[in-house]
């Protein structure tokens, strides 16, 4: 519109040339391709400068978003984007200047030499200048529109409350061979030594080992049989679970709705023990206390064992997309179930990335065979 604009005005303030060249024998045609040559030159000027920007613009965000962008090595201008761009400039140079063209090309000598190089142009003219300024207008209120609920819904999305916080967080996984720790035993040994020392280090505040970090949706998920609830004929629900050591849900900030999280009593002797969130409470327990009831893995016929409900923590909000809804949640304690591959959180009370390097001391000093990665 803007092009199109400008190409009105151009050639209003061109007619009396153009009549010149009309009367001395120049041919409609030859006008119009003039004047459409005119825009497409615009158009690829315009284009080839757009390109320009956005090519910095894309390596400035990228830059500014850091890992915060996914898969940036995916986002460039790269072939498709400059064919399209060059499409968009030969449709936008043909639309905007077809029409001043044909206006200024018509056989109207007599007229625009009376006019006298009138500024403004005939009033078929300005018509179709106030038209293509209506149309202008419009789209770009529809444009604001757009943006302004866009930017509504990031700001919303950005402070929607995810039940936790990553701030001042250091995550890393490790993950111990079969070779050298051959069961349960020596795993929970080798965990319990590495966060009792992380937790000793200068600038940290609390530590905890996890299967992740609100892993995806369905990573560790499985059936569950509730105690007390007749088994469904449908299609059985699969409940995420995570296995966490104590002090996960305080390293994350997670706020107990009730009972309590996981401590050090919650050993392998002890009697085994789960936390639920809220989403699972109510949909197991509507409107009852969930503490002391209990679940199982597997189905009604299932020889696992019963784990008793002792925690009720607030809905956690998984990282991968805030706008799903938040599914019911079972955590398990790594004390009496201890995975070899785990998450190391650590909270510290500054920058998170300078504990790192002592982390990995400390997982040296225990086994200097262990890598730590995924930091």
């Amino acid at each position: 519109h803007d092009l199109g604009n400008l190409m009105l005005g151009r050639t209003a303030a061109r007619r009396k040339e153009l009549a010149i060249r009309t009367a001395l024998g120049a041919g409609r045609a030859r006008l119009v391709r003039q004047i459409v040559t005119e825009a497409v030159v615009l158009a690829a000027i315009g284009s080839a400068l757009g390109l320009m920007f956005a090519w910095w613009a894309t390596r400035l965000f990228i830059r500014i978003g850091g890992d915060s962008i996914p898969r940036p090595d995916a986002v460039a201008i790269d072939a498709r984007v400059m064919l399209f761009t060059l499409a968009i400039a030969v449709v936008a140079a043909l639309l905007a200047g077809i029409v001043p063209a044909l206006q200024a090309s018509r056989p109207a000598v007599v007229e625009s030499l009376r006019e006298g190089g009138r500024e403004g142009g005939s009033g078929a003219s300005r018509r179709t200048r106030h038209v293509l300024i209506a149309a202008e207008v419009a789209l770009a209120f529809v444009l604001l529109a757009g943006a302004g609920l866009l930017l509504r819904t990031l700001w919303s999305m950005q402070n929607v409350d995810r039940g936790f916080s990553l701030s001042r967080i250091a995550t890393m996984r490790l993950s111990l061979p079969g070779s050298a720790y051959a069961g349960p035993p020596e795993v929970r040994a080798f965990y319990s030594r590495l966060l009792e020392r992380v937790r000793a280090l200068p600038g940290v505040e609390s530590a905890a080992t996890g299967t992740g970090v609100l892993m995806p949706l369905l990573a560790n998920s499985g059936i569950m049989t509730i105690e007390g609830r007749p088994p469904t004929s449908g299609p059985q629900i699969e409940y995420p679970r995570e296995i966490v050591s104590p002090g996960y849900f305080e390293t994350l900030g997670v706020t107990l709705a009730a009972g309590r999280t996981f401590t050090e009593q919650d050993h392998a002797e002890a009697p085994l023990v789960t936390v639920v969130n809220e989403t699972f409470a109510r949909s197991a327990w509507p409107d009852q206390d969930p503490l002391g009831r209990r679940v199982k893995f597997g189905g009604a016929q299932s020889k696992a064992p019963w784990l008793t409900v002792i925690g009720d923590v607030r809905v956690l909000r998984r990282s991968d997309d805030v706008r799903r809804a938040v599914r019911p949640e079972v955590y398990m304690c790594a004390l009496q179930n201890p995975p070899r591959s785990q998450m190391l959180l650590v909270r510290t009370g500054t920058d998170p990335n300078a504990v790192v390097a002592s982390v990995r001391r400390e997982v040296q000093a225990i086994n200097p065979q262990l890598p730590l990665f995924a930091i």
